[in-house]
């Protein structure tokens, strides 16, 4: 008899599910720990889950159980977790467009996802099909605004106002 592992990893989701909101933050912090991806997304997608719970999802569960957790409107993430998330996953725009549909989200968190966002902006643009005169950094700064839905854009100038990056040259460039 042959035991399919990925079949008894969803099997134990299922029975998990139910169980969640009645299992110490210690238990569910071991079961993120243990790697099993159906139940942490299980646990990702629980509602009012503890700081710790998150904090451990952030810290050490893979993309797909980070992205439930972001999506999970119903738990409040610490800010250092999310923060974690963007270190660990800032190269990810699935991730980063998570992000960006959370509604709690401080201007300091929205400053790390621009600079996240701009760096892949970066990354992909040419450094040969520059427009003369424009500061790169300034020429993504743009695109990326006029990009954006305008509660993120908000939230980015929000963000770029608070850490002094409203500049004549950006200004101008407009």
């Amino acid at each position: 008899m042959t035991i399919d592992v990925e079949t008894e990893a969803l099997n134990a989701a299922e029975k998990l599910r139910p169980l969640i909101p009645h299992l110490s933050v210690g238990v569910l912090v071991d079961l993120v720990g243990m790697g099993n991806s159906p139940c942490v997304l299980s646990i990702a997608s629980a509602i009012d889950l503890p700081p710790s719970v998150c904090a451990s999802i952030a810290e050490i569960s893979e993309k797909k159980a980070v992205i439930e957790l972001l999506k999970n409107s119903k738990t409040q993430i610490p800010e250092f977790s999310v923060l974690r998330i963007i270190q660990r996953f800032g190269q990810c725009f699935a991730v980063l467009l998570a992000l960006e549909d959370r509604r709690d989200l401080t201007v300091a968190v929205w400053w790390e996802i621009l600079l996240a966002r701009l760096n892949l902006i970066l990354d992909c643009s040419n450094p040969t099909d520059q427009d003369e005169g424009i500061e790169p950094t300034n020429k993504a700064i743009l695109a990326l605004l006029w990009a954006s839905p305008s509660r993120v854009r908000e939230a980015y100038l929000e963000a770029l106002n608070e850490n002094s990056a409203i500049t004549p040259a950006l200004i101008i460039e407009c």
